[in-house]
């Protein structure tokens, strides 16, 4: 009877264990993540998330037109927004830094791999506060993301760029294309793992902020925009960094999503 008692909490404990959603995954899955979060907030059309491209005027509504008007006073878009670049995207890539630090590797290989993983998560990180600052201006960045700190300070914006400049220099120094050592792999949804096209990311993301300060500060303008291209920068499209949805939901464009699946047809060309 002991021997039963025993036997049947061990299966309850079993059973109290939530397969499909894990408490503890590896780094590389949470950049995946953090990548297809990317994705989808960049591509979405959802006016409950994402109406810059109807500032922008790519495209525009037919029906209900608020958006495509710039009249979003009665929604919350900015903090939808802000809601999934700072938890979903940083909150799952900063989680991916500290997982890889502390995870322990067998080989030298595997530790080089992971040096290479913590500078392109850098680098990811570096393009979504790059983002951020182009959409909001002064943003929580030296104390953001502690969950401890409910009221984090807002930082000034030409200092987050300041700064993300000097970090984007710093992983794109630190990266080891060269080495054979790798990086995500498969688990990198927009480059395969590929360390050569990260720094011509990182590059390219130096010169489009370069050009961005041009009017602010000409003298940093020029040293970015130079040395980005120096280092090597997008030629064609076929550099472009790019998440290649599925046929099948969830993961699906949302794109897709939005405008056939929904039935809706007031999206239009401008």
């Amino acid at each position: 009877m002991a021997f039963l008692v025993i036997a049947s909490c061990t299966k309850l404990e079993d059973l109290n264990k939530d397969t499909k959603n894990p408490t503890a995954v590896p780094g590389v899955t949470l950049f995946s993540n953090a990548q297809k979060n990317i994705a989808d907030q960049i591509a979405s059309t959802n006016v409950n998330l994402n109406v810059f491209k109807l500032f922008a005027q790519y495209w525009t509504e037919t029906t209900y037109t608020d958006e495509a008007n710039y009249d979003i006073i009665n929604r919350t878009i900015a903090d939808n927004a802000w809601m999934v670049w700072y938890r979903d995207v940083l909150m799952d890539l900063q989680e991916a830094r500290l997982t890889i630090e502390s995870t322990a590797y067998a080989t030298t290989e595997e530790e080089m791999a992971a040096a290479n993983q913590l500078l392109i998560a850098d680098i990811l990180e570096c393009f979504v506060y790059e983002r951020m600052v182009t959409l909001w201006g002064d943003i929580p960045y030296t104390q953001a993301l502690d969950i401890e700190n409910i009221n984090p300070a807002y930082d000034d914006a030409f200092t987050i760029y300041n700064d993300l400049l000097v970090r984007l220099n710093a992983d794109i120094a630190g990266l080891s294309p060269n080495a054979g050592y790798g990086s995500y792999g498969v688990a990198d949804v927009i480059y395969g793992g590929d360390v050569d096209k990260w720094v011509m990311f990182a590059n390219s993301l130096k010169l489009k902020m370069g050009i961005t300060l041009a009017k602010s500060n000409a003298t940093l303008a020029r040293t970015t925009i130079e040395s980005a291209i120096a280092g090597g920068v997008f030629t064609s499209n076929a550099d472009n960094a790019e998440v290649e949805f599925l046929d099948a939901p969830p993961n699906t464009n949302p794109l897709y999503v939005d405008l056939t699946l929904s039935g809706r047809q007031d999206f239009i060309g401008t």
